[in-house]
């Protein structure tokens, strides 16, 4: 992880800050309250209704994803953390778990990164169908009408199915 690290920093120095920071309990209690009310009305069938009748018809189209998770930036005030967006940037997450690494946490970095790609094997199940890993991908039965190719996600024989899920 190191290695990817290290890459990374070379390659797009402005990723990483070289400044450290810590974050005082009271703000990350404070963050996680908020984050957990901001949850808790999203899940209501009558905000969902009321936000889904406002947005655009293709916003109202059912998928089986959800997304591999929500991004709360907040930025640290005098007065606590104030929420400043909320984002999809899944990308980003992954980020963190090579500068674990790099601080010397490869553990938990290699933590957090399996948690991460578990996470969007998830979401490429629910909305693509299986991605499949093993010693012979084309000796695999597949039902009828499956094409299979090479997929550059999976780390050795891998192959991933670009048939609609059955």
């Amino acid at each position: 992880m190191n290695l990817t690290f290290d890459r990374l920093r070379q390659q797009q120095p402005q990723l990483f800050s070289n400044a450290a920071l810590t974050l005082p309990a009271a703000a990350g209690q404070g963050m996680v309250a908020l984050i957990a009310a901001i949850e808790a009305a999203i899940a209501l069938p009558a905000y969902r209704a009321h936000a889904l009748a406002q947005a655009p018809a293709i916003c109202r189209v059912p998928v089986a994803a959800h997304g591999v998770f929500m991004g709360y930036d907040f930025h640290l005030t005098d007065s606590g953390p104030k929420l400043i967006e909320i984002n999809t940037n899944a990308g980003g997450g992954l980020l963190n778990a090579y500068l674990l690494a790099a601080h010397g946490e490869s553990a938990a970095g290699a933590t957090v990164r399996a948690a991460y790609v578990e996470m969007f094997r998830e979401e490429w199940r629910l909305a693509r169908g299986a991605a499949l890993c093993g010693a012979s991908p084309s000796s695999m039965k597949t039902r009828p009408g499956s094409s299979w190719r090479p997929s550059s996600s999976c780390s050795g024989n891998c192959s991933r199915n670009t048939a609609s899920p059955p």
